[in-house]
């Protein structure tokens, strides 16, 4: 999501170290910052980080971020769950991301059906909070159940899911 920014000066940007193209977003024609959520499968932000000017890609802004370090140890993510991406993320062991190519009536197309229920959920997150409408859901939840630990820190617009197989009945 691009938050508005005004034309950065001279000067931000040598603080930055980022030159002032960066933070133009041409398709929206706004200077801007890139806000990156975490949300839970009910569309609450359960962390938000705005690091990166409006040119920088999805896949690098959620490579440098602090979640991401942190989802590579070993039990940081609780046991069963994992992060929904879209192809602007790369398929790993944290991170499920749509099938390319996937044939009606397979698995890939069932993965792909689920996967997109859950990125609208957050899509309708993000379009209540670029509104105002998101009211306390913003504050997110006390009862975080995304992990084994109480994370504060982290940055990524991805809904946070059992994968279909591994739901109880």
């Amino acid at each position: 999501m691009l938050v508005w920014i005004e034309k950065p000066t001279e000067t931000q940007c040598v603080e930055a170290s980022v030159g002032r193209k960066k933070w133009f977003c041409g398709r929206k024609k706004k200077f801007g910052i890139a806000l990156q959520g975490t949300c839970d499968v009910e569309g609450r932000f359960l962390d938000v980080v705005m690091e990166h000017p409006a040119l920088t890609s999805d896949f690098l802004a959620f490579a440098t971020c602090p979640l991401h370090h942190k989802l590579e140890v070993p039990g940081f993510l609780a046991e069963g769950l994992c992060f929904f991406g879209d192809n602007a993320h790369v398929n790993c062991r944290h991170m499920a991301t749509p099938c390319r190519g996937s044939t009606v009536g397979t698995s890939e197309d069932n993965h792909n059906f689920f996967h997109s229920q859950l990125r609208m959920r957050i899509e309708c997150a993000f379009g209540m909070l670029a509104s105002g409408t998101l009211g306390s859901a913003a504050q997110g939840h006390s009862g975080n159940n995304w992990s084994q630990k109480d994370h504060s820190n982290g940055d990524v617009s991805l809904p946070v899911a059992q994968l279909p197989d591994q739901q109880a009945n």
